[in-house]
């Protein structure tokens, strides 16, 4: 549970003896403009806008909409709500206990689901008791302290806030680099065709001569002896993909045919 004190005297209130809040309160319109004062006494404090005069300039983006007596009638509490729904933000509506079933009636009849609004109760303690929440509020007003009030704040509140949170942003993946057929025969691969594109983009990179039909299957034929076995003349020299490099290298060296970036190759 978290605190929050509310007061129209700011300065009145003991700062230091009594424990920091996580909220203060005040008004934006009517007698007692308290909220800059309220900020000023407690800067860590997350600041709740009140409107307590229909139509003022701070009305329509206050936080909380005060209906009780001499402020907001339940009528315009409702229509207030209205307001804040169409404008994209979640009302707040403060009002005592007593009043809550007709201001929730009000909310209903100007077409907004009283369930969808946030409400601060007023109760000394109250049915609820003191530092406890009526069901379905996020904040109980439990005491009057003199200088300030004191209400207990459901964990997480955030007041004012938007009715739905932004969507998050998406960044689409890269697409993927464009690769060639096949970047490296993986030893004792059966894929005919794999092998046959890996020898031929070997051939194009190393070679500028072209390459026959007869000399691709020389060498897939390589490809394809055990390790064990002789290949070339030279026993233990089949199978083995960079021994089949090699071998395209030095048979392009040999016929003078290897291109002169890669004169140093194996």
């Amino acid at each position: 549970m978290q605190r929050m004190y509310d007061a129209i005297y700011p300065y009145t209130i003991p700062v230091g003896s009594i424990p920091a809040p996580d909220f203060v309160a005040g008004y934006v319109d009517g007698n007692w403009p308290s909220l800059a004062g309220m900020r000023l006494r407690y800067p860590a404090a997350v600041p709740v806008s009140i409107t307590a005069i229909p139509g003022s300039a701070g009305s329509a983006t206050a936080d909380v909409c005060d209906v009780e007596n001499g402020d907001y009638t339940a009528a315009q509490g409702g229509a207030w709500a209205k307001a804040r729904f169409v404008a994209g933000f979640v009302p707040c509506l403060y009002t005592s206990e007593s009043n809550w079933p007709a201001l929730r009636a009000a909310v209903a009849q100007a077409g907004v689901d009283p369930d969808l609004v946030d409400w601060w109760i007023a109760g000394y303690p109250g049915s609820a008791g003191a530092w406890q929440l009526y069901p379905g509020s996020v904040a109980h007003q439990f005491v009057d302290r003199g200088p300030y009030d004191e209400s207990a704040v459901v964990d997480g509140w955030t007041p004012g806030r938007p009715l739905r949170p932004p969507a998050p942003v998406v960044t689409p993946p890269a697409p993927p680099a464009p690769t060639p057929e096949v970047w490296m025969i993986p030893t004792g691969c059966t894929d005919d065709g794999a092998v046959r594109a890996q020898i031929r983009e070997w051939w194009d990179t190393y070679r500028t001569d072209l390459m026959s039909e007869g000399d691709q299957q020389v060498f897939l034929n390589f490809f394809h002896m055990p390790p064990t076995q002789q290949a070339w003349g030279i026993s233990g020299y089949g199978g083995s993909p960079d021994l089949l490099l090699a071998g395209i290298v030095d048979d392009a060296r040999t016929k003078g045919v290897l291109r002169p970036q890669f004169a140093g190759a194996v």
